[in-house]
């Protein structure tokens, strides 16, 4: 378990965006594996569930940490230990997705999200947003935007210098 665990944090931790693309079935291991995606997109067709509970089980690599948070405490004790199945309507409503794609369409759409997200754009931009959004949860609120300050004041330096070499 604790690597599944290591897994679940390096997904979370990475600075770079990534994106879950759910088709159909997302139970157990699975579920828990796209709660630790920064955004999760899932065809209209998919559907979700820990049914670890109906083994006497529970989820085991973060899932009874990472579902409450998005859905709030007592959403997340109904759906872990009722061990029911949730639609893609219901798992957009209760925050666990983000987009609903059209039936069997969510890696297309997901793989057109990431472009449209990174296209073009200096992977230190990337990274940058991403370490601050992970800062407004993990800091004070006066720390992460004390640290929004300073990634903005190194990317503006960057950018100017590229606008000069450019000129040159």
């Amino acid at each position: 378990m604790a690597d599944g665990h290591r897994l679940m944090h390096a997904i979370q931790d990475l600075d770079l965006p990534v994106v879950a693309a759910i088709n159909r079935v997302c139970f157990g291991g699975g579920l828990e594996i796209a709660l630790a995606c920064h955004i999760r997109v899932a065809s209209e067709n998919a559907m979700f569930a820990f049914p670890e509970v109906n083994q006497n089980l529970l989820p085991g690599m973060g899932g009874t940490v990472r579902l409450p948070a998005l859905t709030g405490f007592s959403q997340a004790a109904m759906m872990i230990l009722g061990g029911d199945t949730v639609n893609a309507i219901d798992a957009k409503n209760l925050g666990i997705i983000d987009i609903i794609a059209p039936k069997d369409q969510a890696f297309e759409y997901a793989t057109d999200l990431l472009r449209k997200m990174t296209h073009d754009r200096p992977v230190t931009v990337i990274r940058s947003v991403m370490q601050a959004l992970k800062n407004a949860s993990r800091m004070s609120g006066e720390d992460a935007m004390r640290e929004e300050t300073r990634l903005f004041c190194s990317l503006a330096k960057e950018e100017a210098l590229r606008r000069k070499m450019e000129d040159s």
